[in-house]
């Protein structure tokens, strides 16, 4: 019975994707590519001005170059916490047992 249902839900999914896909850019096909391209489905994109100013928002960061190469943020560049350590340890004493318990069975593997 499950691989019955599973099988219905496996056909239907199936023939409503290829539904979804009938308003795209790309069409499956069966050729040695796989896709064709109908431009008339195409849809209006960002100008060039948009992308150019997005393009010099984000060269506006210092860590720009970074992502960029898809590189670490170094730990001298990334934001540091408003709150000092005395607000932290302040807070974790003003827990109650049941809030330290909840914690700890989030957070202790096992």
């Amino acid at each position: 019975m499950k691989s019955l249902l599973s099988m219905a839900a496996l056909v239907s999914l199936t023939v409503l994707s290829g539904q979804a896909l009938a308003d795209t850019f790309w069409h499956e096909t069966q050729t040695e590519v796989g896709v064709q391209t109908q431009p008339s489905h195409a849809t209006a994109g960002k100008s060039r001005d948009q992308v150019l100013g997005e393009l010099a928002q984000a060269k506006a960061r210092p860590d720009w170059g970074l992502q960029y190469y898809n590189l670490g943020t170094p730990g001298w560049m990334m934001r540091t916490s408003e709150r000092s350590r005395e607000d932290v340890v302040a807070e974790r004493l003003a827990q109650t047992p049941a809030e330290r318990e909840r914690i700890s069975a989030v957070y202790t593997p096992g």
